[in-house]
């Protein structure tokens, strides 16, 4: 029987260790990501997962410099969940919750990359709960789980290739997660899958949608912030019209139709204004993808100009863009769509798809 120190704290909701999870699945884990970006500036994906049944922590961020669109530089770290869940970290890089659901410090030291920063986050509304629909591949349990998403400010350093970069109150935002969510998910050949976080100043928006490939509903949710009170109202209804193309399977602009419970009506437009591969976190259906490290440390810088080696990195990628809220607010957004087969907007499947949305 597995006792951590993590025994000591009265958290128990079953009658095992806090070290055992209600399944046996290798890909059960519970997961912590944090995306914002600022035009001209830089753009930065962090967080870390952990594995219980497979004795591993990883930990990822991905990186890139606005003066420089054309490189993206990504670094994932990797240890033995047996070392403990305190601190929460892998290699370089760490979490430390100081305020559970208020606030939280990510740090990186010194590592192969040569990328460091010391960030304090800050959510600025309510978390929105969004459980998924459970999901069987070949008779496999492969998506069962707990999506919390949540707007927030991020301020602090970061330093890459010896410059200094400051962020102060950068709009983002953050997801918490816990199941099972089976890796490999890099490519899907049909379906579409899509999260939106949309940030403007006295508003947030966060909208997840999953679809069969003939546009059927398997998932609509989501939910706007008031960032005066941190209030947040359900969408009850959410429609979409992505500008696709086709052959680059790169998202051109977009628009996001939502009704809240309220009966108010929200519509975002986006446009992309960069791209951040998130292969870079191991969100890919190689080998070696998230949860299968299988060493300490690795990183990579891409030339994004190559077209050899974006077809080799494409997959869930995250669309930096400039945004606009009810036709007239100005802010930023994230959008990160996976789409294999989807009938409505003429796609086909995705070269090296293995998991199946549709």
């Amino acid at each position: 029987m597995d006792i951590t120190p993590m025994d000591e704290y009265m958290l128990h909701q079953t009658i095992e260790p806090v070290a055992h999870v209600s399944q046996n699945d290798p890909s059960w884990a519970e997961r912590l990501f944090v995306g914002f970006h600022e035009p001209g500036n830089f753009a930065l994906h962090t967080g870390l997962s952990l594995y219980p049944n497979n004795d591993t922590v990883e930990a990822y961020a991905c990186f890139i410099d606005w003066r420089d669109l054309g490189k993206q530089h990504s670094l994932r770290m990797s240890t033995d969940l047996a070392n403990g869940r305190h601190p929460l970290g892998a290699g370089s890089i760490r979490v430390d919750v100081l305020e559970p659901m208020k606030r939280f410090k990510m740090t990186s030291t010194d590592n192969d990359l040569g990328l460091a920063y010391e960030l304090d986050v800050v959510a600025r509304g309510e978390p929105h709960a969004a459980e998924s629909v459970k999901r069987y591949r070949k008779g496999r349990l492969a998506y069962d789980n707990i999506v919390v998403f949540q707007p927030v400010t991020v301020s602090g350093t970061v330093e890459f290739n010896g410059h200094s970069f400051v962020a102060h109150d950068i709009l983002g935002h953050r997801d918490r997660s816990w199941g099972i969510r089976t890796s490999g998910e890099g490519r899907i050949p049909r379906g579409l899958y899509l999260f939106a976080g949309g940030e403007f100043e006295d508003y947030s928006i966060m909208v997840f949608l999953q679809e069969r490939f003939n546009g059927d509903i398997v998932r609509h949710t989501g939910a706007v912030t008031y960032a005066d009170s941190g209030r947040t109202v359900e969408f009850v209804e959410i429609t979409h019209e992505l500008d696709i193309d086709a052959d680059a399977r790169a998202l051109r602009s977009g628009r996001l139709t939502m009704l809240d419970a309220e009966g108010k009506s929200w519509i975002m437009d986006v446009q992309p204004e960069a791209i951040l591969y998130m292969a870079g976190a191991g969100y890919t259906s190689m080998p070696d993808r998230r949860g299968k490290l299988g060493r300490p440390s690795w990183h990579a810088t891409w030339d994004l100009n190559d077209r050899e080696t974006v077809r080799k990195i494409d997959g869930l990628n995250d669309h930096l863009c400039s945004a606009t809220l009810n036709g007239s607010i100005h802010g930023r957004a994230m959008v990160e769509p996976l789409y294999g087969e989807y009938t409505r907007y003429g796609l086909r499947a995705a070269e090296g798809a293995t998991f199946d949305e549709s």
